[in-house]
């Protein structure tokens, strides 16, 4: 006949192993979660880098010169000029997107507000900047696009020709 003393240490010894099934399981629960948003944060960051390469392969070789003609002579621009300016300020705007997109799939904290007033800042110091930003702003998240759009309302930036007079100034 066994003592209520050895089953009492037989029920605890049964109740420590079921305690650490649970932990268990919820250790794997959390490792397959973690391991979800990894794959999706890696998915997201592959979909803006496709999209960084097309924008950049549309800049073409001669972007730089369209960006100064966008600035300087902005309504001599040719359609395929027009383009190539809509790449660069979707460049812009595509990084910001990307820092957010760490934040919301990755669950970490960014910079991606500072990246989104940068980016807002350059274009609106080409003379087409507030008219890009006001039509793109129907292809963003509510949240990117109250951001940009306080962005627009503080502006700090500087029109491209002083940021190149600015260059000028400095010998490099």
């Amino acid at each position: 006949m066994r003592s209520t003393k050895d089953i009492s240490a037989e029920s605890w010894v049964h109740m420590a192993t079921g305690i650490a099934v649970i932990i268990g399981i919820m250790l794997v629960i959390y490792e397959l979660e973690q391991t979800r948003q990894i794959a999706f944060t890696e998915m997201a960051q592959e979909a803006m880098s496709e999209l960084n390469l097309r924008d950049t392969t549309l800049f073409g070789e001669e972007a730089a010169a369209t960006i100064a003609k966008a600035c300087f002579s902005p309504t001599e621009l040719t359609d395929p000029e027009k383009v190539v300016l809509d790449s660069v300020f979707s460049s812009q705007i595509n990084f910001a997107i990307r820092i957010k997109l760490l934040e919301d799939t990755g669950g970490i904290t960014t910079i991606w507000r500072r990246n989104v007033q940068q980016a807002v800042d350059y274009i609106q110091g080409f003379p087409q900047g507030e008219s890009w930003m006001e039509l793109g702003k129907i292809m963003w998240d509510d949240e990117f696009n109250e951001a940009a759009t306080a962005a627009m309302q503080v502006p700090t930036f500087m029109s491209c020709s002083e940021r190149i007079a600015l260059l000028n100034t400095h010998s490099f």
